[in-house]
Parts: structure tokens; sequence; C-alpha cells
């Protein structure tokens, strides 16, 4: 188990994401109060489609990689998420298995607050359902937006929407300005933007070369977000 951080430490740091920044100062608190560090190696399982739900997640540090395995056993990328953001919710609040695979990304640590620890939590602050629900509807929101725009957009199109919604963390947390790192590989952001591996490589090509996006051995280094945004709105 990793070493844990001083409950100021991990205040300040989660208040960085929209959700917990607004829960009550309470119910932080108790999320605070009864979880636990976790530490991820690079590309470690933390759970996988179907098994039992195991609590509530949140990153600290790192990436987690949301996956979905076809029958062949091909993954399909469907998420990064980034520090400070919460995941594993859909499944606290149906009492559902798992939806989908999680992986570190890269070594990574967690804060976890277990099952039985959010059901005391819930029982405790019934309020905790509500913003369980508005945690879903941010995500499922960006869900339909995707769905709805995945046929109607060019490929650069959509790759720069993926780039620019990671380096924003999907709009969970508040991302520093400045250049930022995204530990993701080609074929992993090819997958978000719905296009091949050969397609994301040539976009990514003209982008570097315009100087708004840097390719790199640890991912993908988003230089100019404004520029990008620009090319949203060109003809």
């Amino acid at each position: 188990m990793a070493s844990t951080p001083s409950l100021p430490e991990l205040h300040t740091l989660l208040s960085e994401g929209a959700w917990f920044a607004e829960l009550p100062t309470a119910v932080q608190t108790l999320l605070l109060q009864h979880g636990q560090c976790q530490s991820l190696d690079a590309g470690q399982r933390l759970f996988l489609r179907g098994d039992p739900c195991d609590g509530l997640y949140a990153v600290l540090s790192g990436a987690m990689l949301i996956t979905d395995s076809s029958p062949e056993g091909r993954d399909s990328t469907l998420a990064l998420l980034a520090p400070p953001t919460w995941f594993g919710e859909i499944s606290i609040i149906d009492n559902g298995p798992r939806t989908h695979d999680a992986h570190a990304q890269v070594a990574s640590t967690l804060w976890w607050v277990s099952r039985s620890q959010i059901d005391d939590l819930l029982a405790a602050q019934p309020e905790l359902w509500r913003h369980l629900a508005r945690l879903v509807t941010t995500k499922m929101r960006l869900l339909f937006w995707r769905l709805s725009n995945l046929a109607a957009q060019p490929a650069q199109t959509r790759l720069i929407h993926e780039l620019l919604r990671l380096a924003q963390g999907y709009g969970l947390a508040q991302t520093p300005a400045g250049p930022r790192l995204l530990p993701i590989k080609l074929d992993q952001l090819a997958g978000l933007a719905a296009t091949s591996r050969q397609t994301a490589s040539e976009v990514l090509g003209h982008l570097q070369r315009q100087g708004w996006v840097r390719r790199q051995a640890q991912g993908l280094v988003v230089v100019d977000e404004d520029a990008l945004r620009q090319q949203l709105h060109t003809p």
C-alpha cells in the first residue's frame, strides 16, 4: 500500500476536480477519512469487466486506461483518466459488476474508498446519492456528445477534440495552463477518435509540423490548445 498523504494534501489535490470541489464539506471529509492509497505499476490491472464492485476510486497521480475487450480479445480504448478524476461510481449506484476494464497506463497512485465504507457513507449522508448521480451524468453528457459527432465530423476534427478533452481532463479537472503531457499511445488515441492508426499518425504529423503538438517517447504533448481550438472553427 502506498504511503498516505496528509488530509490537507489530499483535499488540495482532489479539490482540483470539479466533482469533489462541489461536494458538501462533510461529505468531502468523510471520503478523505475513510479512504486509503493504492499503488499500481504501469500496465497493472485494477479491475476487469464483470468483476464485483469493490469501491470508488480517484486518480492521485499517473493515469488510468479504461478499455473494453471484444470477443476476439481486441481492446477498445474508452478513456484515459488523469488526476484527480473519480471513477467506479456506476457499480456503486446499481450494485452491478464492473462495466469495463481498468489498468494503470503508467505507474499510478489511487485514492480508494471501499464498498463497505461507501455504503456506510451513503447511510450517514444520503445526499451522496445525488452527487454520485451527478458524477455519472457528467460522463454521460460527454458520451452522448461523442456518439452524436463521431459520424458527422472528419477524422482530424475528431482527433483534435479528443486531444483537447484529454488535455482538459474531460472537464472533470481544473488543468494547469501550458504544455501538457498526455501518456497515451498512438493506437489508443486512434481508438478514442474512431479512426485508423495510420490516419491518426498522419493527422498528428500535420499538427506537429504546425507546432501545436509534440510526439515523444512518453506520449503526446499538447503545446498550443488555443491553436487546436481554432482549427475546430476553421472551414
